[in-house]
């Protein structure tokens, strides 16, 4: 989401929000006032429009699509409720419910409206109307970049949704981020990370990891399932997550649903809910297991401890941290097979074009052989 700031210095109030490689910034307004006084209701506009962001990029990370219902007072219902109040935000920027005589405020159930309303209030209280046509003006650019995320197209402020994850995918994005893969899998683009989002990437992400699993453990003679694990032992890296994951596809589940289910999981954990009773039972019950066999001031203790977790991802950026994961495991797997490849090559270690040359062959045939591997199970993708 954009988060909104007040520079005293300067006398500008700022707009900031994340991209895949860092954050970006834009100057909103120039301050009416530099007047001691007025920071407090400068603070609680910059404030207002933050928490305004926040409900309006909830309704792109939290389609009503993806909710089990759209019945009337569903889940789902809420969600699409959030969606079409839209229209009504800058509307209530510019002329938000006020308190009457008696010091009495309506206020909307709906966050989103509520959540524009309190802009116009923070606005009413400066008393600036051209700071108010400016705010408006931005908060329209909000709402555009929402609107232009939901469509897949990640420009400008919108580009802000590679950094959230969603809880559906476009099949646009995730045919995009198919491509990039295919093009290059052992060093994927900066263009995977900056212009896809990381849900739909993380799908691609997990039908190639399955295929490059597949070939890896042909060249290793191990189960598809003991691929990741076993390219730990080459170069650290996170098994865990990626291991789950091909756990789920080896039972033929697909990559949307494998990713999908697990994203939900950690934003309903972000949300302080549990999504999954059975599991947590199960996880609570290791965690005893463990605190019963070592002492409460073991380190390793609270290292296990924190690696069982609510969920398999972390809650605060679960998509992004579960791409990084399938990529970084993919990596793993040519490291496998490149480690378990017939070569027949007697190549002396001073000879570093001949190395050169080994290493190149080992390459083309992993990426070609996978290429392959991923193209017969394409019909799985999506």
């Amino acid at each position: 989401m954009t988060h909104y700031a007040v520079e005293l210095d300067r006398g500008a109030l700022l707009a900031a929000w994340p991209t895949g490689r860092g954050e970006l910034a834009t100057t909103v307004a120039e301050l009416p006032t530099r007047d001691p006084d007025a920071t407090g209701d400068l603070l609680d506009l910059a404030s207002a429009l933050t928490w305004l962001s926040d409900v309006l990029w909830r309704c792109y990370t939290h389609p009503a699509s993806s909710a089990l219902s759209v019945e009337p007072n569903s889940e789902g219902w809420r969600r699409q409720q959030n969606r079409d109040a839209f229209p009504e935000v800058v509307p209530a920027v510019v002329d938000p419910e006020l308190p009457d005589e008696q010091g009495l405020l309506v206020e909307s159930y709906n966050p989103v409206v509520e959540a524009a309303h309190q802009v116009g209030r923070a606005l009413h209280a400066v008393g600036d109307p051209g700071l108010t046509e400016r705010v408006a003006s931005d908060v329209g650019i909000e709402l555009a970049a929402v609107e232009d995320a939901e469509r897949g197209e990640l420009t400008a402020r919108a580009r802000q949704a590679v950094a959230l994850s969603r809880d559906d995918v476009s099949p646009v994005q995730v045919e995009a981020a198919n491509q990039l893969l295919h093009d290059t899998l052992l060093e994927p683009s900066e263009e995977l990370i900056d212009s896809i989002e990381p849900t739909a990437a993380a799908v691609a992400a997990a039908h190639w990891l399955h295929a490059a699993a597949t070939v890896a453990a042909e060249a290793a003679d191990i189960e598809i399932t003991q691929v990741v694990q076993y390219a730990d032992d080459i170069e650290a890296l996170n098994f865990l997550v990626p291991t789950l994951v091909l756990t789920h596809l080896q039972t033929g589940t697909p990559p949307r649903a494998v990713v999908i289910s697990m994203v939900r999981e950690a934003a309903l954990v972000a949300d302080g809910r549990i999504p999954d009773v059975e599991a947590l039972a199960a996880r609570v019950t290791a965690a005893r297991e463990l605190v019963a066999r070592h002492e409460a001031t073991d380190p390793e203790l609270h290292a296990r401890l924190a690696m069982l977790g609510l969920c398999d991802l972390n809650p605060a950026s679960p998509a992004p941290d579960l791409l990084e994961d399938l990529l970084d495991a993919i990596r793993g797997c040519y490291l496998v097979y490149a480690e378990c490849a017939d070569l027949d090559d007697d190549v002396a270690p001073e000879d570093e074009a001949a190395s050169d040359a080994v290493t190149e062959r080992v390459t083309a045939g992993f990426l070609t052989t996978v290429r392959a591997e991923a193209a017969q199970r394409r019909d799985r993708l999506i």
